[in-house]
């Protein structure tokens, strides 16, 4: 299992913009909405194995942590052929790679969209991805984690557990 551990990072400035299934900027995903401590942000692609055989974990992970509330968790998708390609993947493709994944597997969680600008601005390397963010002391949101496979709920919950490399 590889993971970085990375330190503070300004996401306010840098969070990209995420849209929903339907491109409806109403539903777009604002890091400045996120009232809990902690983010989870799981990237993923409906053709990628890992990403597959890591969906009951990440079900249930999520279906644990929302009952305190201390744990915002989104996924976002994209269109691992194209990628591996080194081909566009537009907001449109995503959408439809992504939307007959989510009701063959009938998620529940957020899902947003991942088209090349944002696998970009993320330095997204492969599928699956999986980032922790917390908040340190000041408010500032810093990078917790990053798992480069497959995780499981422990795994994620063990991570967020973990105390904090930094106080600021």
């Amino acid at each position: 299992m590889a993971c970085h551990r990375p330190t503070l990072l300004n996401m306010s400035a840098s969070f990209p913009r995420l849209t929903d299934n339907q491109a409806d900027p109403e539903n777009a995903f604002r890091l400045e909405q996120v009232t809990s401590p902690y983010l989870v942000v799981n990237f993923f692609a409906p053709d990628c194995p890992p990403c597959i055989t890591e969906l009951p974990e990440l079900k249930k992970f999520y279906e644990t942590t929302q009952v305190e509330k201390k744990i915002t968790y989104i996924a976002i998708g994209s269109a691992l052929d194209s990628v591996a390609q080194g081909e566009a993947v537009s907001h449109e493709l995503a959408a439809t790679t992504v939307a007959p994944f989510v009701k063959q597997y009938n998620l529940s969680y957020p899902i947003y969209l991942a088209d090349t600008a944002t696998l970009r601005s993320w330095n997204i390397t492969g599928f699956p991805e999986t980032f922790i963010f917390s908040r340190n002391r000041r408010g500032k949101w810093q990078l917790k984690r990053k798992f480069i496979s497959a995780v499981t709920a422990a795994q994620l919950q063990a991570a967020i557990e973990e105390p904090d490399s930094s106080l600021y």
